[in-house]
C-alpha cells in the first residue's frame, strides 16, 4: 500500500491491524507465501492493496494513464508484499507488528522524498 507523506490515522490503524493479523497467523501465512501456492497467495494479497497503490502513484507522479498507474502500483504493491513475506518468514520471534507497521511509511517516505515531488506527465525516453 502506497501512501504519500504522513499516513492518515485510518491508514495507520489499518496497516497496524493487518500487521497484527498476519503476525497472529504467522505460521499459516508463512507457509502460504513460500509454498507451492505462493504466487496465487501473493497475487491475492496484492489485489487487496492495489487500489491504494494506484491512488498513491497518481498522487506522487501526477497525470498517469491507466497502464502507467497500474504498473507503478503493481511495483509498489509487489514490494510491499515482499516486505511482508520477508518479515513473516525471516522476522524475529515473536514478530513486532507495531515495528512492521511503522516501517512501511518510513520506507515510502524515503521513496517520495527522493522523488522530490511530482514527475512530469510525460517523461523523456532513456537514451
Amino acid at each position: 500500500m502506497l501512501y504519500i507523506g504522513c499516513p492518515t490515522l485510518e491508514v495507520a490503524r489499518t496497516t497496524l491491524a493487518v500487521a497484527r493479523h498476519f503476525a497472529r497467523h504467522r505460521q499459516f501465512y508463512g507457509a502460504m507465501l513460500t509454498g507451492s501456492c505462493a504466487y496465487a497467495a501473493i497475487r491475492t494479497v496484492n489485489s487487496l492493496f492495489r487500489p491504494y497503490s494506484v491512488a498513491g502513484a497518481r498522487q506522487l507522479f501526477g497525470d498517469l494513464d491507466e497502464q502507467a498507474a497500474g504498473e507503478v502500483a503493481d511495483f509498489f504493491t509487489g514490494a510491499t508484499a515482499m516486505a511482508l513475506t520477508g518479515w513473516l518468514v525471516d522476522g524475529p520471534v515473536p514478530l513486532d507488528p507495531d515495528g512492521f507497521a511503522e516501517r512501511l511509511p518510513r520506507i515510502q517516505s524515503v521513496i517520495t522524498g527522493a522523488h522530490g515531488g511530482r514527475a512530469p506527465a510525460h517523461a523523456e525516453e532513456p537514451r
